[in-house]
């Protein structure tokens, strides 16, 4: 799905996009737009809670879409950010969790050409207590020699780590 200057959504179709129960995969580039209303439409977006694998490409906006969070993306298991602007990734579970505790089921995670992205690792593992590292290993225990080569922590230089 391509967002930019030139889009337009009507009121009728601004639901269609979570009423996709099957829905699995979804990739979202903003086109380096840097209007206000670019970001906007894209945190108006609403992916179903079925979506496993989540693509935001060129998203010139500080924070995250407000819809990338555990309460609307349950099922997340794979979240790939790439050449954007995002200073501020707070997706903490703790804001979000349920009366039970529940985490994040992310496996996988690439930050890829995010120059203003700052953020603290052991922070991000805590919350997502089944992501992997590049060198394979497991976070909880797990120290599986068969993983999918998507699934892990990809976090290229300059992205500023605490």
């Amino acid at each position: 799905m391509s967002i930019n200057n030139e889009s337009e959504i009507s009121e009728d179709e601004w639901n269609v996009l979570s009423q996709l129960e099957k829905l699995k995969v979804l990739a979202v580039d903003a086109e380096d737009c840097k209007e206000k209303h670019v970001p906007q439409m894209v945190d108006r977006l609403l992916p179903p809670p079925s979506l496993q694998e989540l693509y935001l490409r060129r998203y010139r906006h500080e924070i995250l879409p407000k819809w990338i969070n555990l309460k609307h993306l349950s099922s997340l298991q794979y979240l790939c950010l790439e050449d954007g602007d995002i200073s501020n990734f707070e997706i903490s579970s703790e804001s979000d969790q349920d009366s039970n505790g529940t985490t994040w089921v992310l496996e996988g995670l690439c930050l890829k050409f995010m120059p203003n992205l700052i953020l603290d690792w052991n922070v991000l593992l805590k919350d997502m207590p089944i992501l992997r590292d590049g060198n394979g290993e497991g976070r909880g225990g797990d120290q599986s020699p068969r993983i999918h080569p998507r699934y892990f922590a990809y976090v290229p230089v300059p992205v500023r780590i605490t």
